[in-house]
């Protein structure tokens, strides 16, 4: 961790720690969120957020519409909640996983605005 004091902290923002901190739209994140699945197969949410190279809390918004939409699943996990729980995507999420990727190839990071580097 980076100490507050340190020439380094005083460059580089905090890490955004919700959707609205990092700037995203949900339906970007969405997108990310499912092609990742789809093509990694399970995941903690963790590793999910680490493969977007955002803290879980930017992604759980979408996470939890992908469940109640059944695009995804949970899989499993420990009771830490939502961070530790294996996430799995559904044919229904496979399916519209598919058609995101007909849109474009995009998957990984999820892109940051430039403006708090500035």
């Amino acid at each position: 961790m980076i100490a507050s004091s340190s020439p380094i902290a005083s460059v580089c923002p905090p890490a955004p720690r919700t959707l609205e901190e990092a700037g995203l739209n949900i339906d970007l994140v969405t997108q990310l969120v499912l092609k990742t699945l789809h093509l990694s197969g399970t995941l903690t949410g963790i590793e999910l957020a680490n493969r977007l190279g955002v803290n879980f809390g930017v992604i759980e918004p979408s996470l939890e519409a992908l469940k109640w939409q059944h695009q995804c699943e949970v899989a499993g996990g420990t009771m830490l909640g939502g961070p530790a729980y294996r996430y799995r995507i559904t044919d229904v999420g496979r399916t519209r996983a598919a058609l995101f990727l007909d849109q474009n190839h995009s998957v990984g990071t999820a892109p940051v605005p430039l403006r708090p580097y500035q």
